[in-house]
């Protein structure tokens, strides 16, 4: 709990310390006076003058903000100070001032995403274990201990560059993957992708095309209670080692025979300890993206020592860090817009959104897992902040951004009364948005 809180503070301490010091950082080199550099809202608990600008750290921790001379037209400004004020100033230093934080939260990212790769993290090969049968990548002549080199424009370099690499290629009918065998041969297979159901974005895209890294047993791990299985009078332990006399020697295959069983009998020949029986049980029937299908109610044994040889440490040169930094960053991107268009077609669900609860949780655990895990969360935070600030949304910076195209266009400001109304409008969204991501914060980690 202490972890999570502190891993939290810093990360939203960092992040804005970095927005904020944009905005001050280019107001300063465009002559315009800083007033007040306040990391945090409210009553401040720490505060210094320096210069002609009073730095405090205020008590609510969720943002902060830097005050310009000549913000408020109300008010007056002093005889000589006209030059230094901010509504003074041409829409293009306006313009720069404001874009000046997001821009800084960016640069960050790719600095934090390089660091990151440069020092090095226990990473997942990209080696499938198992490929579901008949699935997309099944059909794909994929098979278990093939390496991905590549998926489509995308060079992979561990297991999670292969799921972004899914996600960015969703929405084409077929892709290219370079796949190397157990042996070493190198050969390139087309994936069909038109039978994605729905086209759907979500974090399981690996997993509906058939992929997984998870080296399973045929042994049972764990059993749903009032299940088929438990009925049945299956156990933990237990090793299922053929269907309806079939022998099975892989998770897939008894998988793929029991889905294919639904409302139907079938004997399992099990194994427990050095002795051997059969029972029959029914698998009920399960709707999913496939249709419906059968399930009996277990799930697998982890297989500890294959396992452990799909781990490695991902380490690379400075160089070579920087310019993956920059490909990280170009992708993220893309799929922070394609993942808001899918919320808003209904193609994700907007259960995806986190609040803050949901953040410091995801801190924590990535702080818990090591340093450079916990940068890649910094980097991943920084990255999104700093594309939320630049929509053109009234309130955030992006609105600021729009008023003063405008004003550049028009040749004079925006008039307050449709400023105004803009607030009142980025406001609304804002609330909703952090409405909708508590809701979801609460549904997440409180149970019931």
């Amino acid at each position: 709990m202490l972890l999570t809180l502190l891993s939290f503070l810093v990360a939203i301490g960092i992040l804005v310390t970095v927005h904020e010091y944009g905005h001050y950082r280019v107001a300063k080199a465009c002559g315009v006076k800083v007033l007040t550099f306040s990391i945090g809202f409210g009553k401040p608990i720490l505060q210094w003058q320096r210069g002609e600008t009073c730095w405090q750290i205020a008590l609510i921790p969720f943002g902060g903000f830097v005050r310009l001379l000549g913000e408020d037209d109300e008010i007056e400004l002093l005889p000589g100070e006209e030059a230094r004020a901010f509504n003074r100033q041409h829409p293009l230093r306006k313009m720069a001032i404001v874009a000046a934080g997001p821009l800084a939260n960016l640069f960050l990212a790719w600095l934090l995403f390089s660091l990151a790769l440069a020092l090095g993290e226990e990473a997942l090969k990209p080696v499938v274990a198992g490929v579901r049968i008949d699935s997309l990548a099944d059909r794909a002549g994929i098979a278990p201990n093939d390496k991905i080199l590549r998926f489509g424009s995308h060079e992979i370099l561990q297991w999670d560059d292969l799921r972004v690499a899914a996600l960015d290629e969703a929405g084409k009918t077929s892709i290219f993957l370079e796949v190397s065998s157990s042996r070493g041969s190198v050969r390139e297979v087309e994936m069909d992708l038109s039978g994605v159901e729905g086209k759907k974005l979500d974090f399981h895209i690996l997993e509906r095309l058939g992929l997984s890294p998870l080296p399973l047993l045929n042994r049972v791990a764990e059993i749903e209670s009032g299940s088929p299985a438990e009925r049945a009078g299956l156990q933990k332990g237990d090793e299922i080692i053929a269907v309806n006399a079939l022998p099975v020697v892989r998770w897939e295959t008894l998988q793929h025979l029991i889905s294919r069983s639904s409302g139907r009998e079938i004997s399992l020949a099990i194994r427990r300890g050095e002795e051997e029986r059969v029972v029959a049980l029914t698998p009920r029937i399960h709707e999913s993206p496939q249709g419906a299908v059968g399930r009996i109610g277990i799930a697998p044994q982890i297989d500890a020592e294959r396992w452990a040889t799909q781990k490695m440490q991902l380490k690379l040169s400075w160089l070579e860090s920087m310019s993956r930094g920059a490909q990280e960053m170009r992708l993220l991107t893309v799929l922070t817009f394609k993942f808001t268009a899918a919320m808003l077609s209904g193609d994700m669900s907007a259960k995806n959104v986190s609040g803050p609860v949901g953040i410091a949780a995801l801190a924590g655990e990535t702080a818990s897992m090591g340093f450079a895990p916990y940068l890649k969360f910094l980097a991943l935070l920084s990255l999104s902040l700093g594309i939320l600030n630049l929509l053109p949304v009234p309130v955030l910076d992006g609105g600021h951004l729009l008023y003063h195209v405008a004003e550049l266009v028009r040749g004079r400001p925006v008039p307050k009364a449709w400023q105004e109304i803009g607030q009142r409008i980025g406001i609304g969204l804002l609330v909703g948005l952090m409405m909708l991501a508590l809701y979801n914060d609460i549904n997440r980690f409180i149970p019931g």
